[in-house]
């Protein structure tokens, strides 16, 4: 049942080991018939209890349907094809052992990347993990045009949401902008600031870090920046969101996701695992709706990078493909979500 593998290493944690051992040798083996007696009694009276919970989550907040429906999206994706003569060009440069070991993760075989496997259980917040496959979640973008087309005339495209973990606080707290909303903030603000400033100090606030790492303003000013952005996003609101534990013992996202954080205490990283979870869940629903309703005969899903995606696209369905971008996603409590789409070419990107 898919509730053991969710829950074995959160839950019973006194057998982690024993169960990772048992993985390793046979995934497919039944774990269960190696327990000694008193282990299985316990084991199976937690079962009881898993499947209270689940019940509970499945009804109420459709944790478990969304985890199905994120195992049909990924299923979806398909080998990313390469060009040969760039990847040997980025690969003979690069010098750094970690990009190079990114890069060598799209080899290709007949000019096609292995199939990607993503985790969404190697972390707290379920944020995306490459099990095996391409590293593209670690390929610097300067190296996306190793990807190609397979269509005789296509194009790479990446589709990604705008702004989307701080614009989820703001629609929690009725706030929510359809402009630039680091363009609105800092009219509404009268900050008179660059864009990538303003976006780094919102960022920088929502996950606790210190006015003074933002340096290219003096420090009083960072100051008062940051006390406004405080001020403004209404952290002690989303503090509540993010620190509250239900009857079952659980902390969970908006999504009803477990949020296995139960020993955190600083403010910061539970108003982080919050967001950042949540946004998950936005973001591979939209995914998952999107590819329900595109031809993916001609918009090849490859890869998805967090709260964005890259896609193969026919050259004769990118208008239609971007018309149905443009709308966004409609959440059905939430609202609207923006999301903005381009095309990958060889010496630069343009918005479609």
């Amino acid at each position: 049942m898919i509730y053991e593998k969710i829950y074995k290493t959160n839950i019973l944690n006194k057998y982690n080991k024993f169960y990772s051992f048992l993985d390793s040798i046979d995934e497919n083996y039944d774990f269960r018939l190696l327990l000694p007696d008193y282990l299985h009694q316990e084991y199976e009276e937690s079962m009881v209890l898993f499947n209270d919970r689940v019940q509970h989550l499945d009804s109420n907040v459709m944790f478990l349907t969304n985890i199905e429906k994120y195992k049909k999206l990924f299923n979806l994706l398909q080998p990313a094809k390469i060009n040969l003569a760039l990847y040997k060009i980025f690969l003979n440069k690069e010098k750094n052992e970690s990009l190079k070991k990114s890069l060598k993760s799209f080899k290709p075989l007949n000019f096609y990347t292995q199939n990607i496997l993503y985790s969404l259980t190697n972390n707290v917040t379920g944020r995306l993990v490459v099990k095996s496959g391409p590293s593209i979640l670690t390929l610097p973008a300067r190296y996306r045009s190793i990807l190609e087309t397979r269509f005789n005339q296509g194009n790479i495209v990446s589709i990604d949401f705008s702004s989307l973990e701080p614009r989820f606080c703001l629609k929690l707290l009725d706030k929510d902008t359809k402009e630039d909303l680091y363009e609105d903030f800092n009219k509404k603000l009268d900050l008179n600031l660059d864009r990538s400033i303003i976006k780094r100090a919102i960022i920088s606030v929502l996950y606790g870090a210190h006015h003074s790492s933002l340096k290219e303003i003096s420090a009083s000013k960072s100051k008062l920046i940051f006390e406004s952005i405080r001020e403004y996003f209404e952290l002690d609101k989303l503090l509540k969101y993010s620190s509250n534990i239900d009857s079952f013992g659980i902390r969970r996202n908006y999504a009803g996701r477990p949020l296995w954080n139960l020993e955190v205490k600083k403010e910061n990283i539970l108003i982080n695992n919050y967001i950042q979870s949540s946004a998950v869940d936005i973001a591979l629903n939209y995914f998952y709706d999107l590819l329900e309703n595109i031809n993916l005969k001609k918009a090849i899903p490859l890869f998805v990078l967090h709260d964005a995606m890259i896609f193969d696209l026919s050259s004769d369905y990118i208008e239609e493909f971007s018309n149905i971008i443009r709308l966004g996603y409609d959440h059905k409590k939430l609202g609207n979500f923006p999301i903005k789409s381009e095309i990958f070419n060889l010496k630069h990107k343009e918005e479609i």
